[in-house]
């Protein structure tokens, strides 16, 4: 039983060290093409760059405009003024011309991710208390044939 919180407390240890956000660069808003103006929260601290997009699919190119730091839940995104669209970041406003443009983010590091976090501790409060119930059959078991043996 000493055993079995051992790796208990370990695996509950190890789950909330070791679910981080991802660092590698991820497109968050776009705004061009088909996709009309909207806005958003930044879903993480981060570093936050505003490209502007040549071409389209695997050929597309891009050239960085703007670069910002965001902390969580800062306005991001774009949207519609009277003299035109503009990229939104936190209270920065840059004036952008038609084609289509992304907000592209690089979170930084050594942020918790609650959703994966939560995932890996639910699956290994499963996978104890299988173990846990497998262990109390087998020595349930043990103990009726040594009970019932002639």
């Amino acid at each position: 039983m000493v055993r079995l919180m051992v790796v208990s407390v370990t695996s509950l240890a190890i789950a909330l060290t070791s679910c981080q956000v991802s660092t590698s660069p991820e497109t968050v808003a776009t705004v061009g093409g088909r996709n009309a103006p909207t806005m958003m929260r930044a879903p993480w601290n981060g570093s936050y760059t505003l490209y502007k997009v040549f071409g389209s699919g695997k050929k597309s190119q891009r050239t960085a405009v703007q670069s910002v730091h965001l902390k969580k839940d800062d306005a991001l995104g774009f949207r519609a003024r009277e003299t035109g669209q503009v990229a939104v970041a936190g209270d920065l406003e840059v004036p952008v011309s038609d084609g289509t443009y992304q907000w592209v983010m690089q979170a930084d590091p050594g942020q918790p991710d609650p959703l994966a976090t939560t995932i890996l501790v639910i699956v290994i409060v499963v996978v104890v208390i299988g173990v846990a119930v497998i262990a109390v059959a087998l020595y349930s078991q043990h103990v009726a044939d040594h009970l019932f043996s002639p």
